[in-house]
């Protein structure tokens, strides 16, 4: 049976207290973490320091940090989601998010790219169900003749099927998607469609450049770029970006869509459903891409 070793983490933590660390951290680290001895089932670390892998999930001032904790163990529960390191699938363990000192950390393992650390900010936020304050409801559409739109075709975590909603205005299945509000970039428009859309934590497959500028944000490279005809007077510029789920089970957004489903090759090919024909090629595409 497992024994705390409080005695020993405790003269530990007193020497961490008075250290005066400086490891150059930053949102999206990998770190080793004195993670210490805890209390009932809190995560403790492990070995003769108590250190544990976590995830720096935001940098808070010049003191603190806001981490998850990972294990090596795998299960599958929602509060654990994958993440490679170092060439091995740890888990972030969702539950144990907690704010700790920088002086806790130990140094720095390596670093996810930022389109993973959106994803898992993601699925905090649906773990957690954290929801942001609504903002009013936007037009239909935002500007008179062409507005900017971004979509999501999502693939099953286990089964070669993508996820399509029935819009109730279209009437024709769509991948999960809608308009680039004026305060938002491309991948928060994804971000917020996936979460009111069908609430599905998502690893985005779609990659972005892997530079680094000051006062620059790489955004996620879109898999498709199109305009289509909404009706005589407006179109779309639409993005169009791929991802995983990381559960199979969605949730209809009732006041937008008439249903929710999963499509494989034989339904996309279905000429009862009412899909567009440029729907329909970009969800085969990221089939057989994906095969």
């Amino acid at each position: 049976m497992y024994q705390k070793n409080f005695e020993q983490w405790n003269l530990i933590k007193q020497q961490i207290n008075y250290e005066n660390r400086s490891v150059r951290i930053r949102a999206g680290d990998v770190c080793w973490i004195f993670v210490g001895v805890n209390v009932g089932s809190e995560i403790d670390g492990k070995g003769e320091s108590f250190l544990r892998p976590a995830l720096i999930l935001n940098v808070m001032g010049d003191d603190l940090v806001l981490i998850i904790p990972l294990t090596s163990k795998q299960k599958q529960l929602p509060r654990y989601i994958p993440l490679e390191i170092q060439d091995r699938t740890s888990f972030l363990c969702l539950h144990q998010l907690k704010v700790v000192s920088q002086n806790r950390i130990l140094r720095r393992i390596e670093h996810i790219s930022d389109s993973r650390l959106a994803s898992v900010r993601h699925n905090v936020l649906l773990f957690h169900n954290f929801t942001p304050t609504p903002k009013p409801k936007p037009m239909a559409h935002i500007h008179e003749l062409i507005d900017f739109t971004v979509s999501c075709m999502i693939l099953h975590p286990t089964e070669p099927k993508i996820l399509l909603i029935n819009h109730k205005i279209l009437n024709t299945w769509l991948p999960i998607g809608g308009h680039i509000e004026l305060n938002e970039d491309p991948d928060e428009a994804i971000a917020r469609e996936v979460a009111e859309e069908c609430g599905l934590p998502i690893e985005m497959i779609s990659r972005r450049h892997s530079g680094e500028y000051p006062e620059t944000k790489m955004l996620l490279i879109p898999e498709t770029v199109d305009i289509h005809t909404i009706n005589t007077a407006h179109r779309h510029i639409n993005f169009g970006y791929h991802a995983r789920a990381l559960s199979a089970n969605p949730k209809l957004a009732p006041e937008e869509h008439h249903d929710i489903q999963w499509f494989g090759a034989d339904e996309l090919a279905d000429p009862n459903f009412n899909i567009k024909p440029a729907v329909r090629v970009y969800a085969l595409e990221f089939l057989q891409k994906n095969a």
